[in-house]
């Protein structure tokens, strides 16, 4: 085993102060050299790329760029093949990834420094972040880093960089930070694999020892059952234990028939041979830790008898450092005893302890009679039994069921005249199955009141159960009409899985027959089991009728919804038609005060009627009733027509919208005026929580087959704000119907004023849209917050082609386009 990284070095101690004391170098090291093997193979084919691509670049740029490239892919390659032959184990792994880092860090600020173009920051962001997962050395990746914004910070010095440089310096800063948390999650999550596998080697070593002592348990256990000589049974035992545990000693005495007396039958090595021929004996309850133990009835364990005065020492013993005596019984009389004893001090452990007395019952019982075989002949068909019941009870979920597997598999384990499952309701016990009762009796009809310091109260204080032997001797006994008398009764806890009393199992006898142990063990086993499937049952049943309920009322609000609509619709167009008219009226007139109601009123319906078209919208895409008819549309056009309508708007607020990245030639087939409403509502969205003076950009990019798993070639649109942002839990809420992302109570009135209220529809409809366009939508963000405006990136990627689409736009396609006759908003 390595050293640990806290004896270690300069390095160990960075490890030690970063929490990761756990992993141990060599660990480390492996993975890094996992790390650089793939890694040289993807950079060096990726710079021989690079090699090919920089020859299409001006010439001078290229008389540098492709050389470099092409030497770096070669020296990578040849990186790749030493790793692949193992000669890395010659040199350190930390070093290597330090020279291809240094390598890549090379090529990107010479490509950055002749083109000065900041976005080849990109490149540099790109290696902080794959440095972090491959260096896996601290001071290295914090060199790299110093190294790189040194590198960096001259280059744009030389540029004179303004704003963009600012832009990437600060996404080159978040990269190196995201590149030290990678490495550092990394480190501790292989310190943690490392601490685990450790454990499991020690659990494994524990479980091994244990499958040991179990298999000559076992071994004993099978083979005792083949001898019907006493003398050959007693000497496979001790030879067995001898054999399989490594104990110096180890000898059997049995009692005489005056009981009085204990006399050597068998014994292991030499010594127990002479003191079987000896016929030594040793008086019951005399002395020694043999006496002790067959007074005391105790098996007794020291494992160091210098210390223990019971200890009497045997000259034939005399090097005997640990011993530990068995009592054997049997019916409750004393058989005889098992004496193990070892030359080690501490040689018993606490499983050998287990495993002895395991074994002195194995042979009591092989000692006893034929009856005493039987008997454990039938507690095993009663543990295969508890077996094949708590299967049966764990494959169903129904609660009637359950019940009926309770008491029909309970007969079978437990003999009983009648039984019933009873269950505790608000201090009342109610049966809820019964079994065995005569007819005309009602059993299911049965309601008992809980008192103090009754059967179920004492069963509920102890979680155990409770066996009366004779019904008649309690004095507060309930007996019920129209049933036999009880003679005996016992009753079982069900319990939950939260350790929670539910009810029990009640279980009479109407003869003097007492419930024995035997059948209390196992009745209390069969009612865990019980308790579990009951409870699991009930929950299966409230959390059906909970979905049940749910699924009604979100159909009942769709429902709601679309009829709301429908409704609103007729009496708006009456409302907007007086308007205008209102409008033309007072359209010249000098009554000041008449125009200002007149405009507020036509506002407050343009308002109401957008509200109303939104429902409508949702309605069409819950219903799954959204007819969609897809042209064929240059992307240009389609975003600038919906950006010239929030050119006032944006005026007003002073924010500045721009575009990056715009294909002026990319067509895409969609459906214009339900796309429109998705651009619409994405740009009001980055109004309504953008501060006055932010910006919002819009980028379209194609994406061809096979980007990020794409199946066919489609765009991403992306509209990114300088925002208040969101939190993370909400990145996937927005686009629920009536979501808000703050206090309803502190929104403001307006679709476009900065935190403007509004219905919490838009986003909803935006993803139904993209939706049925086959494609998807999804947002960004840092997280949310008012003062520092981290902002949002909402992410919308469609096919380009969609089945079933006009190869042209009919019409004009210059403003204003209208594919077809439905509403438009």
């Amino acid at each position: 085993m390595w050293p640990s990284l806290a004896d270690r070095t300069w390095l160990a101690v960075v490890y030690r102060r970063l929490g990761l004391a756990r992993v141990h170098i060599r660990t480390v090291q492996d993975l890094a050299l996992e790390g650089l093997e793939p890694a040289s193979l993807v950079l060096s084919v990726l710079y021989l790329g690079f090699a090919v691509a920089h020859l299409t670049l001006p010439v001078l740029l290229a008389r540098v760029l492709a050389p470099t490239a092409l030497v770096s892919s070669l020296g990578l390659a040849g990186l790749h093949v030493a790793l692949r032959r193992r000669a890395e184990r010659r040199l350190n792994p930390h070093l290597l990834a330090g020279a291809v880092a240094a390598l890549v860090l090379l090529n990107s600020l010479l490509h950055l420094a002749l083109t000065g173009d900041p976005v080849q920051t990109t490149n540099l962001m790109m290696l902080l972040v794959g440095a972090g997962f491959l260096l896996l050395s601290p001071p290295l990746l914090v060199g790299l880093i110093a190294v790189t914004f040194l590198g960096w910070l001259g280059v744009a010095q030389v540029a004179a960089g303004g704003g963009a440089w600012r832009h990437f310096g600060f996404g080159l800063l978040s990269s190196a930070a995201l590149g030290l948390i990678l490495q550092i999650t990394r480190l501790h999550s292989y310190g943690r694999l490392e601490a685990l596998r450790a454990e499991a080697e020690a659990q494994a070593q524990m479980l091994r020892q244990r499958a040991a002592h179990l298999e000559a348990l076992i071994a004993v256990g099978h083979s005792i059952n083949g001898f019907l000589d006493l003398d050959a049974l007693l000497t496979h035992v001790v030879d067995t234990l001898n054999t399989r545990f490594d104990y110096e000693y180890a000898g059997i005495f049995l009692v005489d028939q005056q009981g009085d007396t204990l006399i050597a039958r068998a014994g292991t090595g030499q010594i127990g041979r002479d003191l079987v021929a000896q016929g030594c004996r040793l008086e019951v309850g005399k002395r020694g830790l043999v006496g002790w133990a067959s007074r005391h009835r105790e098996s007794v364990c020291v494992n160091d008898v210098a210390r223990d005065e019971r200890y009497h020492r045997v000259d034939i013993l005399a090097d005997t450092r640990s011993e530990f005596v068995l009592p054997l019984e049997a019916d409750g009389r004393l058989l005889g005893i098992l004496d193990i004893q070892s030359r080690k001090v501490g040689a018993f452990s606490a499983e050998d302890r287990r495993v002895c007395l395991s074994l002195a019952d194995q042979v009591a019982i092989a000692i006893v009679n034929a009856s005493r075989y039987e008997l454990e002949h039938t507690r095993r068909l009663l543990s295969e039994t508890l077996i094949t019941v708590g299967r049966a009870l764990a494959q169903t979920l129904d609660v009637s069921e359950v019940l009926d597997l309770i008491l029909d598999n309970l007969g079978r384990i437990v003999q009983f005249d009648r039984g019933a499952v009873m269950l505790e309701r608000e201090g009342v016990l109610e049966a809820v199955a019964a079994q065995g009762y005569p007819p005309g009796s009602h059993p299911l009809e049965i309601r008992l009141p809980i008192r103090a310091d009754d059967p179920f109260d004492r069963i509920t204080r102890t979680k155990a159960p409770l066996a009366i032997t004779e019904v008649a001797e309690l004095t507060d006994w309930v007996y019920l009409a129209d049933l036999p008398r009880a003679r005996a009764w016992m009753g079982l806890p069900l319990v939950d899985t939260e350790g929670e009393v539910i009810g029990m199992l009640s279980l009479t006898r109407e003869r003097p027959a007492p419930y024995s142990q035997d059948e209390v063990s196992a009745g209390a086993a069969f009612a865990g089991q019980a308790g579990v499937a009951l409870h699991n049952a009930h929950l299966y049943m409230e959390l059906s009728l909970a979905y049940r309920q749910l699924s009604r009322l979100d159909r009942a609000k769709s429902d709601f919804i679309a009829l709301a609509s429908h409704e609103l619709r007729t009496p708006l167009t009456l409302v907007t038609g007086y308007t205008q008219m209102l409008i033309e009226e007072t359209n010249g007139s000098d009554n000041d005060s008449m125009e200002m109601i007149v405009d507020g009123l036509s506002e407050g319906t343009e308002r109401l009627a957008g509200v109303v078209e939104r429902i409508v919208d949702l309605a069409e895409i819950e219903s799954q009733t959204l007819q969609l008819y897809f042209v064929t549309v240059p992307v240009e056009l389609l975003v600038s027509e919906v950006v010239a309508e929030f050119r006032p708007a944006l005026a007003q607020r002073q924010i500045r919208l721009h575009y990056a990245d715009l294909d002026h030639s990319l067509d895409i087939q969609l459906d214009y005026v339900a796309i429109a409403k998705v651009f619409r509502h994405l740009i009001m969205n980055a109004i309504k929580f953008t501060p006055d003076g932010g910006e919002i950009c819009i980028s379209i990019a194609a994406l061809p087959t096979g980007y990020e798993e794409l199946v066919e070639p489609c765009v991403q649109f992306t509209v990114a704000d300088t925002g208040i942002g969101i939190d993370g839990p909400h990145r996937t809420r927005v686009f629920e119907k009536f979501h808000q992302t703050g206090e309803i109570s502190l929104h403001s009135s307006g679709s476009v004023k900065f935190l403007g209220g509004g219905p919490g529809l838009g986003l909803a409809i935006v993803k139904g849209i993209v939706e049925a366009h086959r494609g998807r939508v999804w947002v960004e963000s840092p997280g949310r917050d008012t003062q520092a405006c981290p902002g949002s990136r909402f992410q919308v990627v469609l096919p380009i082609h969609q089945p079933h689409a006009t190869p042209e736009l009919p019409g004009d396609t210059c403003s204003g386009i209208q594919p077809r006759s439905p509403r438009t908003s």
